[in-house]
Parts: C-alpha cells; sequence; structure tokens
C-alpha cells in the first residue's frame, strides 16, 4: 500500500490531532489520488475505498449509501422494516421513452446491508402492471435489474467474478444475466396494490468471495424495466436506471455508479440533491449549482 516517502507524516498527525484537535492531515499519497488520509478522506472529486485505503474516483458517478441492518430482515414484501431508510429515485432513461407521467412509471429504492447480504426494496409508481409474459427475456417485463462490482478498484469493463447482473420479476423470480452465470443467489417478494408495485429482494455475498467489510465501496447500480402491455406485444416501454443514462450497463461493468456499506450506527451523508450526485463529497462547492 502506497504511503509516500515520509513515513514520520502519520506520527505527526497524530500528535496534533490528539495535542490541538487540528484537522486530520491529508497523506502526501492523496495527491496523486492513491490514498485515503487518516480519517478516511480524500481530495476533492475522489472517494475512499478502505479496504485498500485508497481513493477512487467520483468521476461523476451517483454514489447510494446502505445503512447496516438492525435486525434480521424479511424477505415478504412488508415495507414496514424499510421505515427511515433513504430513498433514492431512478432518473436516468437507459433505453425505451420518457414515463409520461409519475403515474406512468416512477421508481425509487432504498438499500440495507449485513453480513448475510445486501438488501434493496424498490418501489415503483407503474399505471400499467402487467404479469410477466416474456419467457426467459426477463427485462421485457416490468422488472428489477441490479448491478453489483464487489472490487470496483479496477473500473474495468468486462464483467469478472466479482461482479454480477441479476434481475428480479413480478413473479419475484430472481435469475442472474446468462452471459456469466456465476451462481449467486437471493431472494424476492412482490407485491402490487393501487397503481403501485414493489420488490423486496435480498442478494447473498458469494460463498466464494470474501464478504464485504463495513465501510466498503462497491460498483453499483440500479435500473427498472416497464412493461405496460400495449402494442399486443410482450417488449418493454423502457428502462430507468441509478446512474448509467447509456443503458449499456449490462454488457460495460465501468458504468456502474457507487454504494457505500455503512459501518453501524452511521446515518447515510445528507445529500443536497437527493438523488446521489452529492452523497459522500466533502464539500457542498462539488454539487451541482442547482442543488446548493
Amino acid at each position: 500500500m502506497h504511503r509516500g516517502s515520509d513515513q514520520g507524516w502519520l506520527w505527526r498527525c497524530a500528535a496534533l490531532v490528539a495535542a490541538l484537535g487540528a484537522p486530520a492531515c491529508t497523506d502526501p499519497g492523496v495527491l496523486d489520488g492513491k490514498d485515503c488520509d487518516p480519517a478516511g478522506r480524500c481530495l476533492e472529486g475522489y472517494l475512499c475505498d478502505p479496504s485498500a485505503w485508497s481513493c477512487l474516483a467520483h468521476a461523476g458517478r451517483l454514489l447510494a449509501e446502505a445503512a447496516l441492518a438492525a435486525g434480521k430482515v424479511e424477505i415478504d414484501a412488508d415495507r414496514e422494516e424499510w421505515d427511515g431508510v433513504q430513498r433514492l429515485p431512478l432518473t436516468k432513461l437507459g433505453w425505451g421513452t420518457a414515463p409520461e407521467s409519475a403515474a406512468d412509471f416512477a421508481c425509487a429504492f432504498g438499500a440495507l446491508w449485513d453480513r448475510r447480504g445486501l438488501y434493496l426494496l424498490v418501489e415503483c409508481q407503474d399505471e400499467a402492471h402487467p404479469a410477466p409474459d416474456s419467457g426467459a427475456d426477463l427485462h421485457e417485463d416490468d422488472c428489477v435489474e441490479v448491478f453489483l462490482d464487489l472490487d470496483p478498484s479496477t473500473r474495468q469493463s468486462a464483467y469478472a467474478r466479482d461482479s454480477n447482473q441479476l434481475l428480479v420479476t413480478a413473479a419475484a423470480e430472481l435469475q442472474e444475466y446468462p452471459a456469466h452465470p456465476w451462481g449467486w443467489s437471493g431472494s424476492a417478494a412482490h407485491r402490487a396494490e393501487g397503481g403501485a408495485w414493489w420488490l423486496e429482494l435480498r442478494l447473498d455475498w458469494p460463498d466464494d468471495l470474501p464478504p464485504p467489510e463495513a465501510g466498503a465501496l462497491l460498483g453499483f447500480d440500479l435500473a427498472a424495466d416497464d412493461d405496460d402491455g400495449e402494442g399486443g406485444d410482450a417488449l418493454r416501454e423502457r428502462q430507468l436506471f441509478f446512474n448509467d443514462a447509456s443503458g449499456q450497463a449490462w454488457q460495460d461493468a465501468s458504468l456502474f455508479g457507487w454504494l457505500r456499506l455503512l459501518p453501524e450506527g452511521t446515518d447515510p451523508h445528507p445529500d443536497a440533491c437527493g438523488d446521489g450526485r452529492c452523497a459522500g463529497l466533502e464539500s457542498a462547492a462539488s454539487c451541482p449549482a442547482d442543488c446548493r
């Protein structure tokens, strides 16, 4: 792990912080974008990945944060245990035509995690919610797609063993994208009511990979597919994403956004935009002007 040529900086910094209450010093390695400082901070525009204590370029990607679950999360589509969990909207049109209104199609999600896996609640307003009818093409129905990279430090385009795409239908069927069948598993539950539907799901951490630790920074994106059943076909009308506006995340893992697994007792950071554009940034100056 890179720490620069001056190994005494850490001790001097610790002494100053203890004696004077001074702000944490910055590791000289941060200046070349490699290391976090002792407080887990990076230069403006970078995010700290504590698994390697390195700084990864924020690069305009949206950041979601998952709080540590306070207890066992039952996958039963009961939203009561999600009260108080931050929701972030899906605002990027990855494919198809834009919704005519929020009632036509609008989605948001919340995230939790524990040592077993990642939990997501995806809630959609949707005037037309037909039963799945597209066979193996799950993405052509009302569907949720989850994109996850357990080691985003390389930001490589090709899917590797630690990155995956999983699809979850309104029938609560969970399936890996066929191009990379790594054997990842999970469970889901679906419910629909009054022009809305939601999916609660758990993605298990893979058995053959080290589970992520508290504070970990993961590659992440989430999409919702909308099939209105129009025109007598079995094709979707649109796809909304959290981060990827190109709709190409299914074949390019470098297009994922970020997900931070928060330590116990830590709440998600305030986000001036309310959509992940400012979350995790040290300064409001990094937020778009319309969010300040």
